[in-house]
């Protein structure tokens, strides 16, 4: 059966960032922070399941992905993508994010942010073995970019949340590289990092915080 993903129609896509006080036009690379709980709760953008398939093939659709920002005692966690990744245009770029698509069984009839939460444990579980309670993920932000083809179908709820090492317990084999960052090492190798990490380590070092 087709993997059924989140997604956004263009126009609810640019709706929900003019919701968020955004150009209505998005077409570089925006990052909204700051948005409380209950702004996330208040989210009316008329999301829909649509087969992943298509979603790749339509840039009309915008599909949302958690976007995990794992942190200890001041350093975050990044790691390289391997060729056996799921996302093959992302092999071999390094991230400081975990994510993956908001599937139906996430929305379970409850809100987007509930789903997002349920999502972003899931993924954590899934790819380091390591179980963080859905609650304990804090929705930063939202993050697009059109600087590329994986960005310009995707678009990122930005989640943070602390995660002690040792609490890794099986990762994903399309994982490697695991290492703890400062923000300024994350700075210094920036051009190392995917897209959405790239900006991030930027945001960190002139914000201090997500």
């Amino acid at each position: 059966m087709p993997e059924k993903v989140l997604c956004v129609e263009q126009a609810a896509f640019r709706g929900l960032f003019q919701s968020l006080g955004a150009p209505a036009d998005v077409t570089t690379t925006i990052y909204i922070h700051g948005i409380t709980p209950e702004q996330w709760r208040s989210l009316s953008v008329p999301f829909r399941f649509e087969d992943r398939s298509v979603c790749e093939t339509d840039d009309s659709l915008k599909q949302m992905i958690p976007y995990v920002i794992l942190r200890h005692a001041g350093r975050y966690l990044t790691y390289t993508r391997t060729n056996q990744s799921g996302e093959t245009r992302l092999a071999g770029k390094k991230s400081i994010g975990l994510g993956g698509h908001i599937n139906p069984s996430d929305q379970d009839g409850g809100t987007l942010l509930a789903a997002l939460r349920r999502c972003a444990a899931r993924e954590v579980q899934e790819e380091l073995g390591a179980a963080i309670p859905a609650d304990a993920f804090e929705f930063r932000g939202i993050l697009y970019s059109a600087m590329d083809d994986v960005s310009r179908k995707h678009f990122a709820a930005v989640a943070l949340a602390g995660l002690d090492p040792s609490a890794i317990r099986r990762p994903e084999h399309t994982l490697t590289a695991l290492e703890w960052k400062t923000p300024f090492e994350l700075h210094r190798a920036r051009r190392d990092y995917e897209t959405w990490s790239s900006f991030l380590a930027m945001h960190l070092m002139r914000h201090k915080e997500l």
